[in-house]
């Protein structure tokens, strides 16, 4: 049975990220309390109102540590991937599916990651938008036209089949919406944080390039499909990789069509909302995807599995 693991990426938070698994296992009880940071994760995590778990500095680590700890339950139960992929964010959990880092030097990173980025979006008015097409060359255009050398907006993510998200200026972004809409396009505005994968986010990128020197990323033990290709990259650096992720447009339509093709027989998502899995069905109705994020779905999908003789 071929098993891809996909983890979703910011703006699937949820209150209380975590809090059956650390009551029910052990383990995770103790992989919670170890966890040493700059601020009060678990706490956070299991009683942080969505507000303040909304914040990048705070979503980001408090997802991963989140994504780890499933990944952990899976393993538990047996069920490890053969492949492995995230959107945005999720790429880390992907990095630690594929042993490439381990928890607590994952969990660092993005502790860093995430406090650059919240402090390169914290005085921009800014906004992203999701338009419905796959007219990546008239929206490209139209960003490069109404951008100026200060201000911009550009494509940060290509996310399915008919969904295409910009960033940037909050009024180039709205400006851009008006056009579109009045060219026949349809768009809705996300309530999401600050122009990623933009080149707003080019002094992160940089900052990170520099914060990895001294970290040891070893080989990945599985495939992984990057973001920045939308495509595996065997022989890629995965340092500069995840340096030029922050900066650059998530190619996830690819990554899910590289995804297919690689024919699993179960993808399952880790993280909430079925982000990955209502994006998925946009390129391939018959995917099987199961979604897991709580003791009952992870014990439903242990059922699954074992139905199916793995």
């Amino acid at each position: 049975m071929k098993i891809a693991f996909a983890y979703g990426g910011q703006g699937s938070q949820v209150e209380k990220m975590g809090l059956d698994l650390y009551i029910e296992y052990p383990f995770i009880k103790e992989y919670y309390d170890s966890i040493d940071l700059d601020f009060p994760l678990k706490e956070l995590s299991f009683r942080g109102d969505l507000d303040t778990v909304s914040k990048t500095e705070y979503t980001q680590p408090i997802m991963l540590a989140f994504q780890i700890a499933v990944t952990k339950v899976l393993k538990f139960y047996g069920i490890k991937p053969d492949i492995a992929l995230g959107l945005s964010l999720g790429e880390y959990s992907a990095l630690y599916a594929a042993e490439v880092l381990g928890e607590e030097e994952l969990l660092k990173i993005i502790q860093y990651r995430s406090r650059e980025m919240s402090k390169a979006s914290k005085d921009l008015d800014s906004k992203m938008l999701a338009i419905f097409s796959d007219d990546v060359k008239r929206i490209d255009e139209l960003c490069r036209e109404i951008s100026t050398f200060d201000k911009f907006v550009q494509i940060s993510n290509i996310n399915t089949k008919g969904q295409i998200v910009i960033s940037g200026d909050g009024q180039l972004v709205s400006e851009a919406g008006e056009i579109l809409k009045y060219e026949g396009y349809k768009a809705m505005e996300l309530n999401t944080g600050g122009p990623f994968h933009t080149s707003y986010m080019d002094e992160v990128s940089t900052k990170l390039g520099k914060h990895f020197e001294d970290i040891e990323f070893k080989s990945p033990q599985i495939p992984i499909i990057y973001n920045l290709y939308g495509d595996f990259k065997e022989d890629g650096d995965i340092k500069n990789i995840m340096t030029w992720q922050v900066n650059n447009t998530v190619l996830f339509k690819e990554s899910l069509r590289r995804l297919v093709e690689w024919n699993p027989d179960l993808i399952i998502e880790i993280g909430y909302k079925n982000t990955i899995k209502g994006l998925l069905k946009r390129i391939d109705r018959e995917a099987k995807v199961l979604s897991v994020n709580t003791v009952q779905s992870i014990e439903e999908l242990v059922g699954e599995v074992g139905n199916n003789g793995e």
